[in-house]
């Protein structure tokens, strides 16, 4: 990491620091009082308070008040920024071509100014748990296939606890085991005990779905000589249903 900054400076070593540094794509923090305004596909403004201003090597801006992880107001990446001196004021301005948005911020007083450069090669993997699996089937029970009707979540079993039970668009039972990592032998064993008991009590043919973002080839062979089914199912598949209010009632489906 490379890093620069400037404490309690000019208004004309501000736009001198961040002209260089936006030229170099390097990342821009700025600490100060501001004062913003934004016009495109409408138009708002926010008056005058401390705030932290981040501009990144992207193009992206984003605008921070004391509180909350959300930007009061930003840009996307593409976007183009560039700082000038007006009337003893550093503007920094920040132009989205399509659509056509821009964001003018207005400092009177500039506290800090930091550059840095980033180093990160880093994979990101998102895993969420069994439990938010559930919660996005419940929202959207389509995840599984079309007309399944989940009916009781935790169904206990003298085996363990059903994850999920439900019927399809036949109406037959439906038992679904969620796994939040490989599925392996032991989870397709598992679900095949969960669908035998539940065959013995009621004397119908139930069908087994085993849900996870993969799984392993000798689970998928026994998948196949179990007459389980396999949904595979990732957490870019659900993330965004998981902040939804789930029906007081399962039945609700019904």
């Amino acid at each position: 990491m490379r890093l620069e900054y400037k404490a309690n400076p000019s208004i004309r070593e501000s736009v001198e620091f961040i002209n260089e540094n936006l030229k170099r794509k390097n990342n821009i923090l700025i600490l100060g009082s501001s004062i913003v305004n934004y016009t495109g596909r409408a138009k708002s403004s926010l008056s005058l308070g401390e705030r932290l201003i981040i501009i990144k090597k992207d193009g992206s801006l984003l605008i921070h008040r004391s509180k909350g992880y959300s930007p009061i107001n930003w840009q996307p990446p593409g976007s183009a920024a560039h700082a000038k001196e007006m009337e003893g004021k550093l503007i920094i301005t920040s132009i989205r071509m399509k659509p056509v948005e821009t964001i003018k911020v207005t400092i009177p007083d500039v506290q800090l100014i930091v550059s840095f450069t980033l180093q990160d090669k880093g994979e990101f993997e998102l895993e969420l748990s069994e439990e938010a699996m559930r919660k996005a089937v419940i929202c959207k029970p389509d995840l599984i296939e079309k007309g399944f009707k989940p009916l009781e979540k935790e169904k206990p079993t003298d085996t363990g606890f059903i994850d999920l039970f439900g019927v399809d668009q036949e109406g037959r039972p439906v038992v679904v085991e969620f796994k939040r990592r490989k599925a392996d032998k032991t989870s397709v064993t598992q679900l095949a005990n969960y669908i035998e008991e539940l065959e013995e009590r009621r004397g119908v043919k139930a069908r087994g779905i085993l849900v996870s973002p993969s799984i392993t080839k000798r689970a998928a062979r026994l998948i196949e000589e179990k007459g389980i089914e396999y949904k595979k199912l990732t957490p870019r598949d659900y993330i965004s249903l998981i902040k939804k209010e789930i029906p007081s009632k399962l039945t609700d489906y019904l």
